[in-house]
């Protein structure tokens, strides 16, 4: 059963006491989720430190222009360092409720940079693109970026299978609702399977392969009042509304 036309391998469709392989790695990856808080926070101690370490010798007299070149190169280092762990630390806390305003393409920026490192080392293209109406939204935003993170989980893995380098990461607008669409380079998933690829653990890359990641985006979206989609010419299409409703 061929989920994308002319690949390789079938398609793994999983079903919950036949997999022990796919709940082992499930468990493997809850019990490193909980310990990211405490890791989290020993390194952002460490951060702090070499930011503040790093600024009071940049302080000191007579220090060459080299010298100072590279204290400021470690002290933007550990900046950006503390940045991704907050990131990490933001969509792998418990669920909260609470709604905070956030635009949408500091959302799209977040998912990238989480998966800055493949993408860069896969030789990736990643394309952003902006439509529509602009403006803020009013979302959990933790949710948010955990879906558009699954996606372009999704869109990676399917990049470096085929090797067609290049997604593409839209944005467009309407005054009450905002899509984001990311798209591969490679062929369109064949019509028969185009809704089954959100069911939970169905998978077309083996059984150390989770597939849950669509199944949970599209749940994160129904629950900002919205739905996630495939379309061929714009691959998954995750819809919400600007103002997602409370709890």
């Amino acid at each position: 059963m061929d989920l994308y036309p002319n690949s390789a391998g079938d398609v793994d469709l999983l079903h919950l006491p036949d997999c022990p392989d796919q709940l082992a790695e499930i468990f493997k990856y809850a019990q490193l989720g909980g310990c990211v808080s405490g890791i989290t926070h020993e390194v952002n101690n460490y951060l702090g430190a070499i930011m503040a370490y790093s600024e009071l010798v940049s302080l000191e007299p007579n220090l060459s222009a080299e010298s100072t070149r590279m204290l400021g190169e470690i002290a933007r280092a550990a900046r950006r360092s503390a940045s991704l762990m907050g990131m990490l630390m933001g969509i792998a806390r418990a669920d909260d409720p609470s709604r905070s305003v956030v635009n949408p393409q500091d959302l799209v920026a977040k998912a990238i940079e989480l998966r800055g490192y493949d993408i860069k080392i896969s030789q990736i293209a990643v394309e952003r693109r902006v439509a529509g109406t602009a403006g803020n939204m009013v979302i959990d935003e933790p949710k948010m970026v955990r879906a558009l993170l699954y996606l372009l989980v999704n869109a990676i893995e399917q990049a470096k299978a085929t090797r067609h380098l290049e997604i593409v990461f839209a944005i467009e607008g309407t005054p009450d609702s905002v899509a984001f669409s990311v798209r591969n380079a490679g062929l369109p998933i064949a019509p028969e399977h185009r809704e089954s690829v959100f069911d939970p653990l169905y998978t077309t890359k083996g059984s150390t392969h989770m597939g849950l990641g669509l199944t949970q985006a599209r749940e994160i979206a129904r629950l900002h009042a919205g739905d996630l989609t495939y379309d061929p010419d714009r691959g998954f299409v995750l819809t919400v509304a600007r103002k997602a409703p409370t709890a």
